[in-house]
């Protein structure tokens, strides 16, 4: 069974950008325009690499290939497609080169190049937009080195399209309610919680978060600013069995997630409580299923297979329909 952790990502606009000497804005290109067709200029890098790679080397055009690289861009990390992007979903395998001893049976060492991988799913439906990166110590000792990759790569392509690239982890709802539960360590409750809406081009998810926080007001018992505020210093009145309180914590770890969803502000303490820090969500595919895939690839049966919509409906965890 393979180990992922999901990712929500999302497209923004980027005005009056400062080129670099590699990643120039094409100026030529209208950012609203470029903005209107996100989600098929990210497919089409997508899918150019594909092509490229199929490619014998000498003949590949390394301008359309995507180059995974660690954050301070010193080490190439190769990749393979494990199927042909298909209905905006793409498998991709990263590998993180290693050096590696053989002892061979005369008692000799021989110094090897070992490339280990973890497989990357996209999910490009304009609803849904996830990223699920496996997790293996044995390849990426830290668990969130290569969603930092994919981060930093997909940010520089999109660069040029006056686009940015913003990835967060989809946190686990049940971090918030351990916190604002914890009688032992905040026995005075909380003064106030903050929900932050960065820029969402998900339209159900801005349209649905914009709902929750207006009918909020009454659930919580509390003012409203940006945040809700406790009455007269005193406690915000928490409740998971709060249909309006559950709602909207699911929507802001699962669809909008990061560190910044959910701020609390503990009485009694000076420190404030970003949960989505270190939470995060995860999904389990078994090997069958992308072994299924490159079966079906090869049967050219890819469209409505099992293995297929087995991952679409993993990708989509924790969305209501």
């Amino acid at each position: 069974m393979k180990n992922f952790i999901l990712y929500n990502y999302e497209f923004e606009r980027i005005h009056n950008t400062q080129p670099t000497l590699f990643d120039a804005v094409d100026e030529r290109i209208d950012p609203e325009e470029a903005f209107k067709n996100k989600n098929e200029i990210f497919a089409k890098f997508l899918m150019d690499d594909y092509d490229q790679i199929k490619l014998d080397k000498r003949v590949r055009d390394k301008s359309k290939l995507i180059e995974f690289r660690t954050i301070s861009k010193s080490k190439l990390c190769i990749h393979t497609h494990i199927i042909k992007p298909i209905d905006n979903i793409c498998v991709l395998k990263i590998c993180n080169e290693k050096k590696i001893t053989h002892h061979t049976s005369d008692f000799n060492e021989v110094k090897m190049e070992d490339y280990p991988g973890c497989l990357v799913i996209i999910d490009n439906r304009n609803d849904i937009q996830r990223i699920a990166v496996e997790t293996n110590k044995s390849v990426f000792s830290n668990e969130f080195t290569l969603g930092n990759i994919l981060k930093s790569t997909f940010r520089r392509l999109l660069q040029k399209y006056s686009l940015e690239f913003r990835l967060t982890n989809v946190q686990n709802p049940r971090d918030f309610w351990s916190i604002v539960e914890d009688r032992i360590n905040y026995k005075n409750g909380f003064r106030k919680v903050v929900f932050s809406l960065p820029p969402l081009n998900k339209e159900r998810v801005f349209e649905k978060f914009i709902e929750l926080t207006k009918a909020m007001r009454g659930s919580y018992k509390s003012g409203m600013e940006t945040s809700f505020v406790s009455e007269q210093n005193g406690q915000i009145n928490f409740s998971k069995k709060d249909d309006l309180q559950r709602e909207l914590v699911e929507y802001s770890t699962i669809a909008v997630g990061g560190k910044n969803a959910i701020t609390l502000y503990p009485n009694g303490h000076q420190k404030l409580i970003r949960v989505g820090t270190l939470s995060h969500e995860n999904v389990y595919l078994d090997e069958s299923v992308f072994e299924k895939l490159v079966q079906a690839q090869k049967e050219g049966n890819l469209f409505n297979n099992a293995a297929l919509d087995k991952i679409k409906i993993e990708m989509k965890k924790g969305y209501k329909d």
